[in-house]
C-alpha cells in the first residue's frame, strides 16, 4: 500500500476503496494496521498524516455504499490512530484474548490430527495444560518441534553432513520427550509481554497449595464472574470491579511461584503487568489497560519499583486506577513486602479491598515437602542413597569372597594367610563404608523425632538386622 513517490499510497487507497465500491458486497482487509494509520503526531512523518486523513475521509464515505465492509487486525491497539475507532469508523472492536485450555486442545488436535501415529487423549489434555501462555502459532511451533526432535532421535547420523539418511515418514513416532525437549526452545509470546502463567511445581505445591487455594477462594466468593470464561457482563448495572492485595516476602514464594499459579487461573483475561523488568513497557500497558475489558492488571512487587520510576508515570498509573470504577470488570492484585506507596492508599485501602497476608508453612506442610527428600522412593532421596550404599558394600564383600582360590597342600598355609588377609580387608571395607556414612545416619536419627520412622514399600526386609530403623 505504501509507495516511495509522494501523494502514490492515497492514489493507491482511494482506487482501492472504488474497486471494492464496484465489486459489491466486498470486504476490504487492512493486516497491522497501527502500521498503516498510526498516531498522528510530531514524531511521525508527512506521508502517514496524509494516508491516515485519507483513509479517515473514504471511510467516512461508506455510509452511502452499503456493501462494504472494512476490517482491520492489529495486536498494538493503542498505536492505532484514535480517530479511526469512533463511530462510523471502525466502531466495532472485538478482543480475541490467548486460547484456553479446551482452545489448545482443539489446535493440538488440529496441528496433529494427520499424523500416523495419533496422541492419547490424555496426553493431548497434559499437554494443553503444560502450554499455559501459548498462543497458536506457539502451538504450531511446539508441533513443528516436536517432529523434528524425534527425527533426531530416531535418526542420530542426519547432523552428519557426509552421510545420506533416508527418512520413513511412517515409522516416525513423536513421543512425550520429544515435545518436552521442543518445549525448552521456545519461549511464549506472553512470556516476552512479561506475562507469567504456570502451575505450581509438584515439588512446590505442598508448600503453596494452601496458599493458592485461600487467594481462589476469596476470588471465587466476591468475584466469581472473573473465574468464568464465558461471563456476559452488563456494564454499568452491576458491580464488577475486584481488588486483592498480597503482603509477603519472595522467600515465601509470593512473586515466583505462587502469582504466576494464580494467573494461571485467570489465563483467560488479559493480563497487562507492570514491573520493574517491564520499565519500557508500562506507558503501552498503561493504554491498553484503558480500553479493554474485562481484564487484570498486576503489580508486582511494586513497593521495590516504585520509587525508581519518574513522577509522571506514577501519576499516570494513579489516575488509571482510580478512573476505574465499580462498574468496570478489572480484577487489580497487587503484592508487596510491607506496605504499597502512598499514592496507592486510596485505592486500595479506601475501597473494598481483600488483604491476604502470605502465611509461612505449617509444620504439617514442611513435613510433607521434606519427606520426599528423605523418604521417597527417588534414586536421590536420602533412604534410597543410604540403601543404595550398603547393597554395594555387601557386593564388593562377597565379590572379593568368591575371588578366593581352593587352597593346595603344598602352600595351603600361605594360601590360609592370603584368605585371612582378603577376608580382614572386605570387613575393613564394609566398616569404612558405614563410617563414611554416619554423618547421614546421624541426620536420619534427628529426622525420625520429626517423621517417625518409615519403610519402603521397595524394600523387602530379608530378616538381617538394620542398624538404622528407618531402613
Amino acid at each position: 500500500m505504501l509507495e516511495k513517490w509522494v501523494g502514490a499510497s492515497e492514489n493507491r487507497l482511494r482506487a482501492l476503496f472504488e474497486k471494492a465500491t464496484k465489486c459489491r458486497p466486498s470486504i476490504i482487509f487492512f493486516d497491522e494496521i497501527d502500521g498503516l494509520a498510526p498516531i498522528r503526531s510530531d514524531k511521525n512523518d508527512h506521508i502517514h498524516s496524509s494516508l491516515v486523513a485519507t483513509l479517515l475521509a473514504l471511510m467516512d464515505g461508506l455510509d452511502t455504499k452499503p456493501g462494504v465492509i472494512v476490517i482491520g487486525a492489529t495486536n498494538r491497539i493503542e498505536a492505532v490512530d484514535p480517530a479511526l475507532r469512533r463511530p462510523g469508523r471502525f466502531d466495532k472492536e472485538l478482543y480475541f484474548p490467548l486460547p484456553g485450555v479446551e482452545a489448545r486442545k482443539g489446535i493440538i488436535e488440529v496441528h496433529t490430527g494427520s499424523w500416523n501415529h495419533q496422541l492419547t487423549q490424555k496426553f493431548i489434555d497434559k499437554l494443553a495444560d503444560l502450554t499455559v501462555g501459548f498462543c497458536g502459532a506457539d502451538i504450531q511451533a511446539l508441533c513443528s518441534g516436536a517432529v523434528l526432535c524425534c527425527v533426531k532421535r530416531q535418526y542420530p547420523k542426519i547432523n552428519n553432513i557426509a552421510s545420506k539418511v533416508k527418512i520413513e515418514a511412517e515409522s516416525l513416532k513423536v513421543e512425550e520427550s520429544d515435545f518436552l525437549e521442543a518445549k525448552m526452545n521456545i519461549v511464549p509470546s506472553t512470556v516476552r509481554q512479561g506475562h507469567r502463567m504456570r502451575n505450581l511445581s509438584h515439588i512446590i505445591t505442598p508448600l503453596l497449595k494452601r496458599q493458592q487455594n485461600r487467594v481462589i477462594r476469596y476470588i471465587q466468593l466476591l468475584w466469581p464472574h472473573f473465574l468464568q470464561e464465558c461471563y456476559k457482563y452488563t456494564l454499568g448495572e452491576n458491580r464488577y470491579a475486584g481488588r486483592v492485595l498480597l503482603i509477603g516476602s519472595n522467600f515465601q514464594g509470593l512473586n515466583t511461584h505462587l502469582m504466576p499459579s494464580v494467573l494461571k487461573h485467570l489465563e483467560h483475561l488479559p493480563t497487562f503487568v507492570f514491573d520493574s523488568k517491564i520499565f519500557d513497557k508500562m506507558e503501552t500497558n498503561l493504554a491498553s489497560a484503558q480500553s479493554v475489558f474485562p481484564a487484570v492488571i498486576l503489580l508486582s512487587r511494586i513497593d521495590e519499583w516504585w520509587d525508581y520510576i519518574d513522577d509522571c508515570v506514577q501519576h499516570s498509573i494513579v489516575s488509571t486506577l482510580e478512573d476505574i470504577h465499580a462498574g468496570l470488570p478489572v480484577l487489580t492484585i497487587a503484592s508487596c513486602t510491607t506496605d504499597i506507596p502512598l499514592r496507592l492508599h486510596n485505592f486500595f485501602y479506601n475501597n473494598s479491598t481483600i488483604l491476604i497476608k502470605i502465611d509461612d508453612p505449617n509444620d504439617a506442610e514442611r513435613e510433607h515437602f521434606l519427606a520426599p527428600l528423605f523418604f521417597g522412593d527417588k534414586c536421590l532421596s536420602l533412604h534410597r542413597v543410604l540403601e543404595n550404599c550398603k547393597r554395594s558394600a555387601k557386593k564388593a564383600a562377597k565379590s572379593e569372597g568368591e575371588t578366593i582360590t581352593k587352597p593346595n597342600k603344598e602352600n595351603s598355609e600361605e594360601i590360609k594367610i592370603e584368605e585371612v588377609h582378603s577376608l580382614t580387608n572386605g570387613k575393613r571395607k564394609i566398616e569404612d563404608h558405614t563410617m563414611s556414612n554416619q554423618a547421614l545416619v546421624k541426620k536420619i536419627k534427628l529426622c525420625e523425632n520429626k517423621f517417625g520412622s518409615y519403610q519402603s514399600k521397595s524394600y523387602i526386609n530379608t530378616g538381617e538386622k538394620n542398624n538404622l530403623s528407618v531402613l
